[in-house]
């Protein structure tokens, strides 16, 4: 909502806590999205994922374009349903880790032999640090090149909430190891970090949390976007990457077949 009045918008309110119309007195608001009437030009839907296609579906049918939050569904078969049903012209999902300055420009390349991706969080999601942390490197993976694809060959559970994950990248007939460790309610220190392991021995670490890069000894620290505001302003210019949906049907289709919600 900060951002939306930073754009200078007043957007339609939804929410099953009605008490919260109290506190947003100069805006229209609902408590239940079947209370929205007419065509609204564009919606956005952030409330646990078991209900976003379900709510994506209502608004979908009234012609609004629709972005929803990530994960867009805790079914693979829901979301594909609903995709095929309305097209992907008029549906995005979240992606916001894309415009972070230290993902700009990087490129996966032939000489890299392992990557290694930690997202440890404070916080707690929805379904398992998996699905709602590990999402954001999924989709940032399969960004990197179109044909990639992804197969998990171990999960594990470290500690409650602490999930690891192994497995291969495959593209341009390469195959590099990867693993991706996601934790809720962690109790060190947060990170959300690459490290990408290359041929001559040298490794670069992608510090999405600190925003810099790491090259060895040497740091470079990017230039601070707001990442929220880049993507709420492209899905208004309708300049948002068509490609979210297929990235998040090859998602939901890895995490469901290795660890259903």
């Amino acid at each position: 909502l900060q951002k939306f009045n930073q754009l200078g918008l007043k957007p339609a309110l939804c929410d099953i806590d009605y008490s919260l119309k109290f506190h947003y007195p100069n805006h229209v608001f609902y408590g239940n999205h079947s209370e929205v009437y007419g065509n609204h030009e564009k919606v956005f839907i952030m409330v646990d994922p078991k209900d976003h296609c379900k709510i994506a579906e209502y608004f979908l049918s009234k012609g609004s374009f629709v972005f929803l939050e990530k994960p867009p569904s805790t079914s693979y078969k829901e979301f594909l349903s609903l995709v095929n049903k309305y097209k992907e012209k008029i549906l995005g999902i979240s992606e916001i880790e894309r415009y972070s300055p230290v993902f700009e420009g990087f490129k996966l390349t032939s000489d890299t032999t392992r990557i290694d991706i930690k997202r440890l969080n404070k916080g707690k999601g929805y379904i398992n640090p998996l699905w709602d942390l590990g999402w954001h490197d999924l989709y940032l993976l399969f960004s990197l090149n179109p044909k990639l694809s992804i197969s998990i060959e171990k999960i594990s559970e470290k500690y409650p909430f602490h999930w690891y994950v192994e497995g291969i990248l495959t593209f341009d007939n390469k195959e590099i190891p990867f693993s991706l460790e996601t934790a809720w309610n962690y109790k060190g220190k947060a990170q959300r970090e690459w490290h990408i392991h290359k041929e001559n021995g040298r490794k670069i670490i992608l510090d999405f949390l600190n925003n810099c890069i790491k090259i060895d000894t040497l740091r470079f620290r990017k230039n601070s976007v707001d990442k929220l505001l880049l993507m709420i302003r492209d899905v208004l210019k309708e300049e948002y990457s068509k490609e979210s949906i297929e990235r998040a049907l090859k998602i939901l289709k890895i995490l469901e077949e290795i660890n259903p919600p």
